[in-house]
């Protein structure tokens, strides 16, 4: 069975919130609308997931409550702290813990974890990651990956880059 992880990275927060820490920092309205927009695609694109892994932090939480109202999928998200800023050893720590028998999991998270793992499965696949890396994995951006083990031996060399889809190009 091919398994799909699609790895978003939050949408804009809004650094003038007034937030304790940066863990609670919220999404501005332009994050809103951009997970809006990601919402819409994965739903056009058939991607609804069976498993929604979120970092903690509150403008990931939100990103995904945003993604998955637009998107119409019903799925419940489950928050992570050990998503909050990981690196891409953790992350996929992390699938390999939670990921089950879950056939198409939606991780949301953060940079630089996100982007170092886009990029290390770009290098191992032999082929540029696409625009996303050039311009630093911008906020609300997907990379699409298959996987043809189970998520419990999942590693980096075991996962396929399909896409890499900005924001920019959805709009």
């Amino acid at each position: 069975m091919t398994r799909t992880l699609i790895l978003l990275r939050h949408a804009k927060s809004d650094w003038r919130a007034g937030a304790s820490d940066d863990h609670e920092r919220p999404l501005n309205a332009r994050g809103q609308r951009a997970a809006a927009v990601v919402g819409v695609y994965l739903n056009q694109e058939g991607l609804a997931p069976d498993l929604v892994l979120t970092s903690t932090a509150a403008r990931a939480r939100e990103t995904g409550d945003w993604v998955l109202q637009h998107a119409g999928f019903t799925v419940t998200p489950r928050a992570e702290r050990s998503l909050y800023l990981a690196d891409p050893g953790r992350i996929l720590g992390v699938l390999r813990q939670a990921g089950g028998q879950h056939r198409r999991i939606l991780l949301i998270g953060h940079n630089p974890g996100l982007q170092d793992l886009v990029e290390m499965l770009a290098e191992h696949a032999g082929k540029p990651a696409g625009p996303a890396i050039g311009e630093g994995f911008p906020t609300a951006s997907l990379a699409i990956c298959e996987c043809a083990t189970p998520w419990d031996v999942v590693k980096a060399e075991t996962l396929a880059l399909t896409g890499v889809v900005i924001l920019k190009t959805l709009v």
